[in-house]
């Protein structure tokens, strides 16, 4: 009787981790921004785009830089700055579009009511061929060149740099990536970088999991 009673114990007990087992592999939905996503070691996963992208909003909105301009006059007058989004620099070992961190950063600048931001990004990274906007404002934005029609250079006020740096380590099993992440906002006037900064993002383990 206490064999039986046992047995059937530990049938039970059996069934339960079966169904516990396939309980946890079933797909479900989960929240993109909350802490049961995958965690991979060697690659840029979605809460990492996201990381970055809030970090790097945060700090150019938290800048001054952006929604103050000061007029011929010498007045200064509060409207939303129009930001060009130039240059995009992927130096990982990875594909990595581009709108997984800038399409975060454009809504939240344009969300805080602050900034506009216009994509003038070609295929190569660059704006339309040149090595970057505020060169090419540089060289075209002179008052003979006002009547010319060139009129989203007159209106852009800065230009947005963008770049992801991969470095990878390893101690025995255990591997280790960091993503950098750096922003430059450059006053297309003058070509000087107005605001800089940067996001690191280190991941480390011996294989990839759920949760971080």
């Amino acid at each position: 009787m206490k064999m039986t009673f046992n047995k059937t114990c530990i049938a039970l007990g059996l069934c339960g981790l079966m169904l516990t087992g396939c309980e946890s592999t079933r797909a479900k939905r989960i929240d993109p921004a909350g802490t049961q996503t995958i965690t991979t070691i060697k690659r840029l996963d979605i809460q990492d785009a996201a990381d970055a992208a809030a970090a790097m909003s945060q700090s150019l909105l938290e800048s001054g830089r952006l929604g103050k301009h000061v007029n011929a006059a010498g007045e200064t007058v509060l409207r939303p700055s129009v930001i060009a989004i130039d240059r995009y620099v992927n130096n990982t070992s990875q594909q990595i579009d581009r709108d997984e961190v800038l399409k975060k950063i454009r809504v939240a600048l344009n969300k805080a009511g602050v900034a506009q931001t216009i994509v003038t990004i070609n295929d190569q990274g660059d704006l339309g061929g040149e090595s970057n906007i505020a060169s090419k404002f540089a060289r075209e934005n002179t008052p003979a060149d006002r009547s010319v029609q060139t009129p989203e250079l007159l209106v852009v006020d800065y230009s947005l740099t963008f770049k992801i740096i991969e470095n990878r380590a390893q101690a025995g099993q255990i591997r280790q990536t960091t993503f950098t992440f750096q922003m430059s906002l450059v006053d297309v006037k003058t070509g000087l970088a107005v605001w800089e900064d940067e996001k690191q993002i280190t991941k480390q383990g011996k294989d990839s999991s759920v949760g971080w």
